[in-house]
């Protein structure tokens, strides 16, 4: 059976914004169309003489790392001031195990799918999240049971893989150097820890454990898009609440599934008395899945279920 590929299931829409745009209308059309990406244009229209060419990307990651976390106004600065180029790319036929392992080299988290030279769509490491957290039950026990003895018979053969037990345990593959911050504490000093530290969200806690958590997203979203001022602007203003946490113990599906259902890219660890150990990305859950080899036997169980899969207008 044909492995996945990225034409099975991509979003082919692709929204987009000029080059000379403020940074503050691209966090707008970020937040008016619920995405972290647009593909920047040189040009709004085409015309016979002067063609429309893809020349970057702009990502919420930038919007927050390189404006919001070093003081700098939205209003005041250009797409193309702060917009990413020597783009890495994919094709349509590019298989799901590919592209996820081109993100994970590269150390990025979308890619443009191309052909020739016209842009088709961004695939992100939460688009993969998505569609593999599609699995409700039924793939949860086929996972646990196939897969276990699929990466078992793998593993015994000698191949250089993941040991089967261990992406069974949250615990084994969680980063557990986590920053945290308070709700009481500015927007900007959440921006400028993330833009500092390199990561894309941050858990908001107190006396009692986690109340929240402050994400790359929500700062675009919630405080560029309405023209707030970071310093002015608490954390407690911008940060998702009630916290999405999983257990130490839970195992890769249903960390897929917390993220994939609830739609987030980052999910706090707690131990069994409640208090946090560890924090969870998706690219934390996409390493474990290329380390396993799990992906390959994930689009065959697609291709097999297709009621499983994620439709294209799930995809954002």
């Amino acid at each position: 059976m044909e492995p996945l590929t990225v034409k099975d299931w991509m979003s082919k829409n692709v929204i987009g914004v000029v080059q000379d745009a403020p940074v503050s209308d691209a966090a707008k059309l970020m937040t008016s169309h619920r995405i972290g990406a647009l593909v920047v244009f040189n040009r709004k229209d085409e015309s016979f003489f002067f063609k429309r060419r893809t020349c970057g990307i702009i990502t919420d990651t930038d919007i927050v790392r390189k404006v919001v976390g070093k003081g700098q106004s939205p209003d005041n600065l250009t797409v193309k001031d702060v917009m990413t180029t020597g783009l890495i790319t994919g094709s349509p036929d590019d298989t799901i195990q590919s592209i996820g392992q081109r993100m994970i080299d590269a150390n990025i988290k979308r890619i443009l799918i191309v052909s020739g030279d016209k842009t088709l769509a961004i695939v992100s490491l939460t688009d993969l999240i998505d569609w593999l957290g599609q699995e409700r039950s039924r793939m949860r026990e086929m996972i646990s049971e196939e897969v276990a003895t699929i990466l078992k018979n793998r593993y015994a053969s000698g191949e250089q893989l993941t040991a089967p037990n261990d992406y069974q345990n949250a615990a084994n593959w969680m980063t557990t150097s986590v920053v945290s911050i308070r709700a009481t504490a500015s927007a900007y000093d959440a921006a400028q820890l993330i833009a500092e530290r390199y990561i894309g969200a941050v858990p908001v806690v107190s006396e009692t454990g986690v109340d929240g958590i402050v994400t790359i997203t929500d700062i675009v979203r919630r405080l560029v898009a309405q023209g707030l001022d970071p310093q002015n602007t608490s954390v407690a203003q911008v940060m998702s609440t009630p916290a999405i946490c999983v257990g130490a113990e839970a195992s890769l599906p249903d960390v897929l599934e917390t993220l994939g259902r609830n739609r987030i890219k980052h999910v706090p660890v707690l131990d069994q008395a409640g208090h946090m150990v560890g924090i969870i990305s998706h690219k934390n859950a996409i390493q474990v899945i290329l380390r396993t080899g799990m992906v390959h036997y994930l689009g065959k169980l697609s291709k097999m279920a297709p009621d499983l899969a994620v439709s294209q207008d799930d995809i954002r």
